[in-house]
């Protein structure tokens, strides 16, 4: 026989996403500033990321005509880190 997922009835509410989160100390909370914590990016910021964009792009297009191996495929994940830490930089 057969069960059925147990789902909450229509009565019970399901915890907001917000109220589960912990409240961080203001020093730890900066750390960890996302797109759903933070305001809309200025006209400004959303430049320098796309120009930041364009120029990690043309670095990839370079090591793209490597040989495939372990340290093309490092350099390519360095990157995308890189591109990581410039937008962190631009939205700080």
């Amino acid at each position: 026989m057969a069960r059925k997922p147990a789902t909450p009835a229509a009565s019970e509410e399901t915890p907001n996403q917000e109220e589960q989160s912990p409240t961080l100390p203001p020093e730890l909370a900066s750390r960890f500033v996302t797109a759903v914590t933070s305001d809309a990016p200025s006209q400004d910021q959303v430049a320098i990321v796309r120009q930041n964009a364009g120029a990690i792009a043309a670095a990839a297009e370079q090591l793209n005509q490597l040989p495939d191996s372990r340290y093309k495929s490092l350099a390519l994940t360095a990157l995308e880190e890189s591109q990581m830490w410039a937008n962190k930089a631009v939205f700080q």
